[in-house]
């Protein structure tokens, strides 16, 4: 009886604790920093930055892209029409339990300096295993990207590639959402994402059918 009763209890509470955005209502902001675009997109115009556990009304979700403000007119942001703010989806919460957990701290760095003689454990990680994981936190980070299903296995190793040599970080990929098609490339397929800043001289391109990053 107690093992059912816990089993009913974890599958009341999960859900409620790693709901996210998905339709109108109250949320909360799961991520230490979560960007406010003028569009719902990346490459809308960032023009805020709201802190983890802030409380924000989403008005619609669209592509995994949360309006939290009526419209308005965007000529004070020297944009032509109405805009409105727009975040993305995946790091807003439902739950007010989200607000007291707190991120695991990251150890890892501390575990791979402290003892570099120690032999890795059966249970460690293979290094085959590790690349395995970051090509899945790649994957779910960029999933909104545009042709996403086109070019799934293209995004992921140009991502992989940039965050190995050090040129983004997954976080930059989560918080973008992924790449998004450039119009002054059509019809060739390439999109781009921003790494280390949100001026056009952080902008990366890659081309998904020559495999091919620039900038």
């Amino acid at each position: 009886m107690k093992y059912i009763l816990a089993i009913l209890i974890t599958a009341f509470i999960a859900p409620a604790i790693y709901a996210v955005a998905t339709v109108p209502g109250n949320y909360y902001v799961s991520s230490q920093g979560l960007n406010v675009r003028l569009a719902a997109g990346g490459d809308g115009k960032l023009v805020n930055t709201l802190p983890q556990n802030e409380t924000v009304v989403v008005f619609e979700v669209q592509n995994g892209w949360a309006r939290i403000s009526e419209y308005f007119n965007g000529q004070a942001e020297g944009i032509s029409g109405d805009v409105a703010h727009w975040v993305f989806a995946r790091f807003l919460t439902a739950s007010e339990l989200q607000k007291n957990k707190q991120p695991p701290s990251d150890t890892s760095q501390e575990n791979e300096t402290s003892n570099p003689t120690k032999e890795r454990k059966l249970s460690d990680p293979s290094p085959m295993d590790e690349a395995a994981n970051l090509q899945s936190l790649i994957s779910a980070a960029i999933e909104s990207s545009d042709d996403f299903s086109k070019y799934k296995n293209a995004f992921i190793l140009a991502s992989e590639k940039l965050i190995k040599e050090g040129n983004c970080t997954l976080k930059e990929f989560e918080e973008m959402g992924g790449w998004w098609r450039s119009s002054n490339y059509i019809p060739e397929p390439v999109y781009f994402m921003y790494c280390g800043g949100m001026d056009q001289s952080n902008r990366v391109f890659l081309n998904t059918e020559k495999n091919i990053i620039f900038k």
